[in-house]
């Protein structure tokens, strides 16, 4: 390791609509109630260059867990930013890492943008019908993978380069994408102690820094939100659950909040390192998950406890079957001490045994 230079950021993701979909009459004809899958259209390395091999799906699951959906009416410019973690990533064996930490910003694009470049395909000339398509919006996501957590500079990164060349979107010759594969390879992994990178875009200026040796390394969230949300009382519970290995849910319908909580009370756990499934956000699709691992630690982004128009549960409307199961579910929306437990006999109470 004294002789290799590690960079900080690894690769880009860029997701959006896949262009099958995106030259497929259908998504025009009901633009809102088309459930599509997102893709990985564009990204680099394309190849990795060592042997770390990420599959898309990963990538785009954990950007949009509830899947991708075109909107109505005008949304915010940058609607949020999403930031995740991979463990036991297959680095090189001579690499000090093994997790990946990603950090994206999610916005929109125009519907009418994509509909002409249809009708430029299609040689279609009839363009009387475009119009209509400038009120829904199409979602789309720049990802940075990262080798630590920087999540707050990694941020600042990706919204200066969006705010940037969306305001000078007719007068800039230099894609976005070029841009950012030359980020790659200019900020290198600070080494622990005194010693900062500054990195300057567009005139901000960014400080990369870690932690010195003799100090807890560096989180990659604010921690004053968590000891703001729950008393020290109930973290010293959830640490406990962690320890014992107790399938633990979090769930909140703020994707960020849920985020930054469970990412947040799994750094307090080091030294320790957890073994078992942990995913900050566990997309739709993969909600089997709670069902077949005996432990693990997640976050759903809805109401779980809610029932819908039948009277079924999140449980019940995705027939996981959990009567085997003590789980430990934490509500981070309401209330600073709303700790359910639901027992392998189904019966759902305060969680007062801890």
């Amino acid at each position: 390791m004294n002789n290799v230079i590690y960079y900080l950021y690894q690769s880009y993701y860029v997701i959006g609509l896949d262009t099958d979909v995106m030259f497929n009459q259908q998504i025009y004809d009901a633009p809102t109630s088309i459930a599509t899958v997102p893709k990985v259209i564009s990204k680099f390395p394309s190849m990795p260059t060592t042997n770390i091999l990420i599959p898309d799906e990963l990538i785009t699951m954990h950007c949009f867990p509830k899947g991708f959906r075109l909107i109505k009416d005008k949304p915010p410019k940058i609607s949020r930013t999403i930031i995740f973690s991979l463990d036991n990533i297959p680095f090189n064996k001579s690499s000090p890492y093994n997790k990946m930490y990603f950090t994206a910003i999610i916005f929109y694009e125009n519907l009418y943008n994509y509909h002409l470049l249809r009708i430029k395909k299609n040689k279609e000339a009839n363009t009387k019908d475009a119009l209509k398509y400038q009120k829904y919006y199409v979602p789309k996501a720049i990802v940075l993978s990262s080798l630590l957590p920087f999540p707050r500079e990694t941020a600042k990164i990706l919204k200066g380069l969006y705010g940037y060349y969306a305001a000078n979107y007719d007068s800039i010759t230099i894609p976005i994408e070029k841009t950012i594969e030359n980020i790659l390879y200019m900020i290198p992994i600070p080494p622990r102690g005194n010693f900062m990178f500054t990195y300057s875009l567009f005139g901000e200026k960014i400080i990369f820094g870690q932690t010195a040796i003799n100090r807890l390394p560096n989180s990659s969230h604010d921690l004053n939100i968590i000891f703001g949300r729950f008393k020290i009382e109930v973290l010293l519970k959830l640490f406990k659950c962690i320890l014992l290995e107790i399938p633990l849910i979090f769930y909140s319908e703020n994707i960020d909040m849920l985020t930054t909580i469970t990412e947040g009370i799994m750094s307090l756990t080091y030294p320790f390192r957890y073994q078992y499934p942990f995913i900050s956000v566990l997309p739709s699709n993969m909600y089997s998950l709670i069902e077949t691992a005996n432990t693990f630690v997640v976050g759903i982004n809805e109401d779980i406890m809610k029932k819908n128009d039948q009277g079924k549960n999140f449980f019940e409307r995705n027939g996981l079957e959990i009567e085997d199961k003590t789980i430990i579910v934490v509500n981070i929306d309401i209330d600073k001490e709303q700790i359910t437990m639901l027992k392998p006999t189904g019966d759902i109470r305060p969680c007062i045994y801890l």
